[in-house]
This record gives C-alpha cells, structure tokens and sequence, in this order.
C-alpha cells in the first residue's frame, strides 16, 4: 500500500503511479483508499487532473516515507552482506555458511 502512495504523491495522478509500477489504475486506486481506510484519514484530494496530498496526508507521509527509505536500505545492505560473505573464500566467512 504505501509503495502505491509513495508513487501516487511523487507523480500526482494514479495514472502514472500505476504506469510507472506497472499495474492497473484501480490498483493503485484501491490500495491508496485502503491505506486511507485504515488510517482513518484522507490522505489525497482527488479531482480530474490528478491526485494531491491534504496537509494531514503531507505530514504522515513525510515521516513515514523517511522510515520506509530507511527499512529499504537496512534490507538492502543485508542483502549486500550477504553476498559478499557468499562470495569470500570459506576461511573468510566465520561461524556456518549455509
């Protein structure tokens, strides 16, 4: 949900949120409402030239897009420290390699 809203907020239109994740629009749609839903809080205004964040929506947004980046990068970092001991030579790597 929140990848779909991140995308949402960065093109301004569900259109291209969902041409750029390559996804139908009421995809996008669906998973934008349910997020608000489940917030209890509108995070768009909607209207026909696309989609804008309200005040209420800028505001969570920008701190929860802050500690998602943040996740995304600590997972990607595990993922880098995990190659790089499956590509170290096997007295490198400490403890079991599985």
């Amino acid at each position: 949900m929140l990848t779909y809203a991140f995308a949402a907020m960065d093109h301004g239109s569900l259109r291209q949120a969902a041409r750029v994740l390559r996804v139908q629009e009421s995809s996008v749609s669906r998973n934008v409402v349910k997020l608000e839903q489940l917030l209890e809080m509108q995070l768009f205004e909607r209207n026909v030239r696309g989609v804008r964040l309200t005040e209420t929506g800028r505001t969570w947004i920008e701190i929860v897009r802050a500690h998602y980046e943040g996740l995304l990068e600590a997972f990607a970092e595990r993922v880098r420290d995990k190659q790089r001991c499956q590509d170290a030579p096997d007295w490198i790597v400490l403890g079991e390699r599985r």
